[in-house]
Parts: C-alpha cells; sequence; structure tokens
C-alpha cells in the first residue's frame, strides 16, 4: 500500500507541476471556436467518460473470455489484448491530433498516458489491492525501459517522430507481441 501511495503521490506532484508550468507560458491555446459553448464540452467529455467506462467493463469480460478460449495466461492477455485495446482511444486521438496539425497533443497523449498509467492506475490499485506481477518477466521489464529509452534519441530533432521511427517502434512492438504469443 505504501508503494501504492508513493506512486499516487508522483502523480499528484506531477500535475501540479505541469499545471503550474503550463500556466507560466505566454501563449494563448488555439484551435477553440469562439462561442463554443463550454456546457456542451463538459457533456461531451462526460458522456465519453460514462461510455468508455461501459465500454472497459465488456472489454475486461471480452479479454478474459478469450484467455479462457485459447488457454493464455490472463498476464499474456494483459499485455496483449487489454493494452491494445484501451490504447485504441490514444490512438484514435493522436492520429486527430496529427491529422490537424497539432503535434505536441500526440506526444502529450503518449507520454501522459504513459505517466497516468503508471502513476495512478498503479498507485491507485495498489492502495486497495496487493498488485501480483509474479507473471512479469526480466524481458517484459528489458523490453520497457528499452522501448521507453529509445523514444529519448527519436525525439531529439525538436521532439518530432519521424514515420521510419514509429514504424521502427511498431515493428519493436509487432516482435514484442511474437515473443508474447510463443512464450505462452
Amino acid at each position: 500500500r505504501w508503494e501504492g501511495a508513493l506512486l499516487f503521490a508522483c502523480l499528484l506532484a506531477y500535475t501540479f507541476f505541469s499545471i503550474r508550468s503550463s500556466r507560466r507560458e505566454t501563449h494563448m491555446a488555439t484551435g477553440v471556436r469562439p462561442g463554443h459553448a463550454t456546457a456542451w464540452s463538459i457533456t461531451l467529455v462526460t458522456g465519453g467518460l460514462l461510455m468508455l467506462a461501459a465500454g472497459a467493463h465488456w472489454f475486461v469480460l471480452g479479454a478474459v473470455h478469450v484467455a479462457l478460449h485459447f488457454g493464455l495466461s490472463m498476464f499474456v492477455v494483459g499485455l496483449t489484448v487489454v493494452a491494445i485495446g484501451t490504447s485504441l482511444p490514444e490512438i484514435a486521438t493522436s492520429v486527430v491530433a496529427g491529422i490537424k496539425g497539432e503535434g505536441d497533443i500526440a506526444v502529450g497523449n503518449a507520454v501522459g498516458s504513459n505517466i497516468f498509467n503508471l502513476f495512478c492506475i498503479l498507485g491507485l490499485t495498489a492502495l486497495f489491492f496487493e498488485i501480483d506481477g509474479s507473471g512479469l518477466s526480466g524481458v517484459d521489464l528489458a523490453a520497457m525501459v528499452v522501448l521507453a529509452l529509445a523514444a529519448l534519441p527519436i525525439m531529439r530533432n525538436g521532439f518530432a517522430i519521424r514515420r521510419w521511427e514509429g514504424a521502427l517502434l511498431l515493428v519493436a512492438y509487432v516482435g514484442y507481441l511474437a515473443y508474447l504469443l510463443q512464450r505462452s
């Protein structure tokens, strides 16, 4: 529990730092249409969150069924089917942001999602339930660390990711998926 509390405290500190830093920026956000009702935006966000919660519940039930049907461990299903499924909204957000020329949103979405997943999801879960990571292997941890570190040089040019670099990351992920399926 104390580790979960520490992770969640890191999220609060990061969020506070991010908000404080963004308030210091001198430019205003762009892309907001004048007259666009804030109440309508709040309604859309709330509705989307409710649908996302319902979809997540159904998705987990389906993932458990897939695991049982194919004889896969829940850990492998979590690293594959569930990870891909929960990332689909992020992929859609990043693609739309890229199409609209908002690369900062696309990169921020990926980085922010990782920070939120590690600090908030693991932190809050560990506060209430002990997390058993016994299915995690050294290869899984190494893959996570290597790919995270690989993102640093890729983003060396003004935090821009070229298509070939994105393709390289995608190939690395497909290779990792192949390893997981072969392992199980």
